[in-house]
């Protein structure tokens, strides 16, 4: 994005919309640091994040938060979010936890 002759190599800053403040600190965190502190609140925000901008390793380690974190209350939404990004370890987990 920076190398190329896009907007973004020229002003030297990228605009990341539609994600929360602390998300996209802790992508760029990620990105540089190879780690980051995800927060269960933001679940799937940060699978949603990780999807968007092809962070498989973001992606794994948020979805082993999430699988650590299941309540009866997130499970459905847990399960949905599974499917939608391709997590089937974490439906298989979901499923798992629901039988129990």
């Amino acid at each position: 994005m920076f190398s190329a002759p896009m907007r973004e190599s020229s002003i030297n800053e990228a605009h990341v919309s539609g994600f929360s403040d602390l998300v996209v600190r802790g992508m760029v965190e990620f990105i540089y640091r190879d780690k980051t502190a995800i927060i269960m609140d933001f679940a799937v925000e940060w699978l949603n994040v990780a999807e968007m901008y092809k962070l498989d390793k973001l992606k794994a380690d948020a979805a082993a938060v999430i699988g650590a974190n299941l309540t009866i209350e997130n499970s459905a939404i847990i399960f949905d979010a599974a499917i939608l990004y391709n997590l089937p370890s974490l439906k298989a987990k979901v499923n798992q936890f629901i039988k129990e």
